[in-house]
């Protein structure tokens, strides 16, 4: 389904580091539907291995909304330090 004519596009949101998932929870509970990619690691501590949920892309959160709509929201955001945009609007990323 093509939501472009609706203006609900999916955004890319700058977020402080080791913040994604905090930031993708408050995207969430404002009934926004947040997106961080991740992969499964193993990390080395003194006396054990454990396997971490990291994103795959650091520092950022995808979003999906309408921007015409949901803009105020973005200030709210805990741990937000930039969302893509170009010429005074928000820059879709496919």
């Amino acid at each position: 389904m093509d939501h472009s004519e609706y203006g609900i596009n999916w955004y890319a949101i700058q977020v402080r580091p080791r913040a994604e998932f905090s930031t993708a929870n408050i995207l969430l509970s404002k009934g926004l539907e947040p997106y961080v990619p991740q992969y499964r690691a193993t990390r080395q501590w003194s006396d054990r291995q454990v396997k971490v949920d990291l994103p795959l892309f650091p520092g950022y959160v995808f979003c999906r909304f309408d921007a015409t709509i949901q803009l105020p929201i973005y200030g709210d955001l805990w741990g937000s330090a930039y969302c893509w945009y170009k010429k005074n609007a928000f820059a879709d990323r496919p």
